[in-house]
């Protein structure tokens, strides 16, 4: 006999509050099964070449008290997207679904997908960022500024390391005003192309020298 008073999925909606652009967001559900024997779990939807996607692996029939996981991600969609979105004061709102399917269909549980994108706002003056860089390598100025009416801006960022191998730093942007803004980089550089020289001859005794260039593998981000 099943627990009707338990809902078999948490959490029962899944939202993301403040979706940024260029940014991942997941979050993972539960779903639990309560009955008193073994069901098998499919999941359906969230539509497809939407904002919302879903990450299953379907297995076999969940034994009664067990539970299994799923991730829910959403990615801001395009400006030319053809993704349904309801335009608020405050914000821009996706909404979406999924149906998870327990047994042969004798149960059904609806999980609402929401996601809000907050309007962009002009500020009417410039704004200062102090911007602190944490990372092997990492170069930029140390003052990063929005100007006036500018919803977006463009910030430097070179990547210098000594050794040519796979990284992780962040770059971090504070204002009192705006608040702050976090970045996580994964960083990686290849080892630069070898210099081959002319062929360099002396007579035994004698010396001889040339001066070479001396390079340091760099990337540059923006």
């Amino acid at each position: 006999m099943e627990n009707q008073a338990i809902h078999p999925v948490q959490p029962a909606q899944v939202e993301f509050e403040n979706a940024l652009d260029r940014l991942v967001y997941v979050q993972t559900i539960s779903i639990r099964n309560y009955c008193d024997k073994a069901r098998r779990v499919r999941i359906e939807g969230p539509a497809a070449r939407g904002p919302f996607s879903l990450l299953f692996t379907p297995g076999p029939s969940l034994a009664p008290g067990l539970e299994l996981t799923a991730d829910v991600q959403f990615v801001l969609p395009d400006a030319d997207s053809a993704a349904r979105a309801e335009e608020t004061e405050t914000g821009v709102v996706y909404r979406d679904r999924l149906l998870v399917h327990f047994g042969n269909g004798d149960q059904k549980v609806e999980v609402p997908l929401r996601a809000v994108t907050p309007q962009a706002r002009i500020l009417p003056e410039a704004i200062d960022f102090d911007v602190i860089l944490q990372g092997d390598g990492l170069l930029g100025e140390p003052r990063f500024t929005l100007e006036a009416s500018e919803q977006a801006g463009t910030y430097e960022l070179f990547y210098t390391p000594l050794i040519a191998q796979a990284h992780t730093g962040s770059v971090v942007f504070l204002n009192d005003r705006v608040g702050e803004f976090w970045y996580r980089l994964n960083l990686s550089a290849a080892p630069a192309e070898p210099t081959r020289l002319d062929l360099l001859q002396c007579a035994v005794g004698a010396r001889t020298c040339r001066r070479t260039p001396r390079r340091r593998s760099s990337s540059r981000c923006t």
